[in-house]
């Protein structure tokens, strides 16, 4: 963001770390210092993109320096661990007591049975993400002009209209979820998302363009519903 900095990188010795895992707990992944995959300096308004455990030493070059980090946090095959830990305890191999594991060997096996197909399942897989991005929220402008004029109903048609943030959104078959709303999909919806799923905003007179003009009321309503709650950010031109 400001000044320069010099950065040395290293290949992952460790891969894919999660937030659990820390260098200094860790000594035995150090990187080989001698081995450099990259030695490059990064100048105000320069992007460096850095896939998870990749080794990273930002030095000063003598004059005042300031870098901004920003991570993504996907979900990861341990969330989903996390998940089915608290949901299978529907089925019954999942509550039975534990004592030796000799004499608990049947119902150890039984638990491995049903822990694995409880995994593969591919709806229990489908409520975990829905689960996963319905908890996610994404700060967004309040728009007081808009939202707090009780005289207003609809966008008057100069804003531009995006996502919150794609990263933020996932289609499970007829769901969308998004910034913590989970909402049925229909065809009309459908190419509402199709519109909108590349992330750069539009002209609200732009967007109603490509419906039929019988749809406009309905979706000129659907967007300001969605924008109410914060599904759709909304920008004033």
């Amino acid at each position: 963001m400001q000044g320069r900095k010099r950065w040395i990188i290293h290949a992952p010795t460790f891969n894919n770390p999660l937030f659990m895992h820390k260098s200094k707990d860790m000594p035995e992944y150090n990187p080989n210092l001698d081995d450099v995959y990259m030695d490059i300096i990064l100048e105000a308004g320069d992007i460096l993109y850095l896939p998870r455990g990749w080794w990273h030493d930002p030095i000063p070059v003598g004059e005042e320096t300031v870098h901004l980090a920003i991570g993504i946090f996907p979900a990861y095959a341990n969330n989903y661990l996390t998940w089915v830990a608290n949901n299978i305890v529907e089925k019954e191999a999942a509550r039975v007591s534990l004592f030796d594991y000799e004499s608990d060997l049947s119902s150890i096996e039984d638990l491995s049975n049903t822990v694995s197909e409880y995994i593969l399942d591919k709806n229990n897989f489908s409520k975990f993400m829905e689960d996963f991005y319905g908890k996610k929220r994404v700060e967004r402008p309040l728009n007081l002009e808009i939202f707090a004029d009780h005289r207003n109903s609809r966008l008057n048609g100069s804003e531009e209209v995006s996502f919150v943030n794609k990263n933020y959104y996932h289609n499970i078959g007829d769901k969308l979820v998004s910034n913590g709303y989970r909402i049925s999909v229909d065809e009309s919806f459908k190419k509402i998302i199709s519109i909108l799923e590349n992330g750069e905003p539009l002209k609200m007179d732009t967007f109603l363009s490509q419906f039929p003009s019988e749809n406009i009321e309905n979706i000129s309503k659907l967007i300001w519903d969605l924008s109410y709650i914060g599904v759709i950010k909304v920008n004033n031109s």
